[in-house]
């Protein structure tokens, strides 16, 4: 019998344009869009749960992607990535539609970026994650720029994007984001990975940022709570 995953966050959207792909044979390399709402939207004051057709058709799709794509870890990525991991994540406080997943592992900081509405779960401590500045602007710009999005609030095509100072905004912006620390499984895009331009990074820098060789931006398909602290919210749900 296949263990229940407690899912935070699974895009519905990239899930019908993906199965709409399967069905029409995939003659070449999965597409890859995103698509965020212009407006702030609800992070969630509840729950939501997936149907039935949307949990057969995440599960055929990850099945897929790890048949046939091109897969790999943070710190050794290919066109996607899977790995179980600690992260901070929740909507940005001055931004609430855009949430991000972001941490970092043994050689890359890492943040994966979608939209609010595609959250499952809301955050414990909803509205503390910090937002705003030049470093946050980047981020979200290239996202954007890359997955063809260009009537959002935040699109600026004044700003740069050449990698390596992309790659610093993300580890800038990840040095700056909180929110609840969770240990999660995820498959996410890979967009930008890469060195970053460390000249961009200011003096009081946390060394578990600065140090890192390299920087991760991504997508995520979906990201769900780990095996143990599952296991910890099943026994404390037995419990009441």
């Amino acid at each position: 019998m296949p263990r229940i995953k407690y899912y935070l966050y699974v895009s519905e959207d990239k899930l019908q344009m993906l199965a709409g792909q399967l069905r029409a044979g995939l003659s070449e390399r999965i597409k890859w869009t995103m698509k965020v709402p212009a407006g702030p939207v609800s992070v969630g004051v509840e729950s939501r749960v997936l149907d039935k057709t949307s949990l057969q058709r995440l599960d055929k799709i990850t099945r897929y992607i790890r048949n046939h794509e091109d897969i790999g870890s943070i710190d050794y990525p290919g066109a996607f990535v899977y790995e179980v991991v600690d992260v901070f994540w929740g909507p940005y406080k001055t931004h609430p539609d855009i949430v991000l997943f972001a941490g970092v592992a043994e050689q890359t900081v890492f943040a994966l970026g979608g939209s609010s509405s595609n959250l499952l779960q809301a955050p414990t401590n909803k509205g503390v994650n910090s937002g705003g500045g030049s470093a946050f602007d980047i981020l979200i710009n290239s996202m954007l720029r890359t997955f063809g999005v260009t009537d959002h609030p935040m699109s600026n095509p004044e700003l740069p994007y050449d990698e390596a100072t992309v790659l610093a905004a993300v580890g800038d912006a990840v040095a700056h984001f909180r929110g609840p620390r969770t240990k999660v499984e995820f498959l996410a895009k890979t967009y930008l990975f890469g060195e970053p331009y460390k000249g961009y990074y200011e003096a009081g820098m946390p060394p578990e940022i600065k140090d890192k060789e390299f920087v991760l931006l991504g997508s995520p398909l979906f990201v769900a709570m780990a095996e143990e602290d599952a296991q910890i919210l099943r026994l404390h749900a037995g419990s009441g």
